[in-house]
């Protein structure tokens, strides 16, 4: 098996795998609708192994500011689950009935921190004092929910085998939804610094392999589409 490093955006290193053992794609349903329970996606086991293509997808700068991608279609597929999941995982934003409130994307209920550590790690708290935060949260946490369902979204109705192009709208939404699908595959696994050591000696036959080697091509992904868009 080779392997091969790149920088990410935010300083680790993605060893992304090639091998004639192919990509673990997710579990497909054979429906192209969103789903709608978390409880669906609650652990890493929901990406099982099937056959799908060696890895050979990416991004490159395109004409007039736009991003090519190529991707196969077994990553397609393991794509649009991936943005289904999101799409389950962040419910809408709820805001008031006030319609000033509602304009404004004031969100309902106290703000309080979420216990969900997925969600938790996707909607930080902004301050260390709770009132300020949970205060902070009901100002912006609807208008965040529905950026990122609106990027996973673009993810999951974009994303098609071959070669095609994203407009820079698209491309910046591209790269917050695959930095989001990131922070939660990386949250589930209880990703650490070393999670390209333990890749490097994990037997293909551990029921995690699948779900280690998403997140390092994800990882891939996310630093070739900063490549492609700086």
């Amino acid at each position: 098996m080779c392997r091969f490093s790149t920088p990410t955006a935010c300083g680790r290193r993605s060893s992304r795998i090639r091998s004639s053992e192919p990509l673990k794609s997710a579990k497909s349903s054979g429906s192209a609708e969103p789903c709608t329970s978390y409880e669906s996606y609650e652990s890493y086991e929901q990406i099982e192994s099937s056959e799908a293509a060696p890895v050979t997808s990416g991004f490159s700068r395109g004409r007039n500011g736009n991003v090519v991608a190529v991707f196969e279609a077994a990553e397609v597929s393991l794509l649009r689950s991936l943005a289904s999941m999101m799409l389950g995982i962040v419910s809408p934003g709820q805001t008031s009935d006030d319609p000033l409130e509602r304009a404004l994307g004031i969100g309902v209920g106290d703000g309080a921190a979420p216990s969900d550590p997925v969600l938790a790690r996707l909607f930080p708290s902004a301050y260390q004092d709770d009132k300020e935060s949970a205060e902070f949260r009901r100002y912006t946490e609807a208008t965040l929910r529905d950026g990122k369902r609106a990027d996973a979204q673009t993810v999951h109705e974009s994303a098609r085998s071959g070669r095609f192009e994203l407009s820079p709208e698209q491309a910046q939404a591209w790269l917050r939804a695959l930095n989001d699908l990131r922070l939660t595959l990386g949250t589930k696994l209880e990703v650490t610094e070393e999670i390209h050591d333990q890749i490097a000696t994990m037997s293909e036959d551990d029921p995690r392999y699948p779900a280690y080697v998403t997140y390092d091509w994800l990882t891939y992904l996310q630093d070739s589409l900063v490549r492609a868009l700086w």
